[in-house]
């Protein structure tokens, strides 16, 4: 049984050593009227896409890894949610507005409305991983990312907080 379990022990050491010596950077950014907090690996370039309504901040890598946060409806990951089948996509893209009016109409809750937080997390075709966090109107993520850095990569969407409210 030790061959099995060898290959998983190697790379969860490689990748605790990795995140060992990562430095990271704490960022402020500001969505809608809200300012959040995240620590990210240091290395990035900052790209900010914005319209009337939405704003995204798209963190990347020389290697082509990405974290993201912010309010776009669509984000850079539906294209891997939508591989995780229809009625997860469905519910990660849910107009929840509409949906509790339906229920209202209907007099009960026959649409269920997806959760405050729902997290999704998979394998892209270039076997490089994606993760998204939809956390009651914001949604942060990662894309392209080595398995070997994943563990980085889950520390900073795990780090991001709501520090005020205008």
């Amino acid at each position: 049984m030790l061959p099995i379990f060898l290959p998983i022990l190697i790379i969860s050491l490689v990748s605790m050593d990795i995140m060992a010596k990562t430095e990271y950077d704490s960022i402020k950014i500001r969505i809608k009227q809200k300012m959040y907090e995240i620590t990210i690996p240091k290395g990035y370039h900052l790209n900010s896409y914005s319209s009337i309504e939405e704003q995204e901040y798209v963190f990347s890598y020389p290697d082509s890894s990405c974290i993201y946060i912010g309010d776009f409806f669509y984000n850079r990951n539906e294209s891997n949610i939508k591989l995780l089948g229809d009625s997860i996509y469905n519910l990660r893209y849910q107009n929840i507005p509409l949906v509790k009016e339906t229920n209202a109409i209907i007099g009960k809750e026959i649409i269920p409305l997806r959760p405050d937080t729902l997290e999704l997390m998979g394998v892209q075709n270039n076997q490089l991983i994606w993760k998204d966090i939809v956390m009651d109107n914001v949604n942060v993520g990662y894309y392209n990312v080595p398995i070997l850095k994943v563990g980085i990569f889950n520390r900073a969407l795990f780090s991001v907080k709501k520090i005020s409210c205008d």
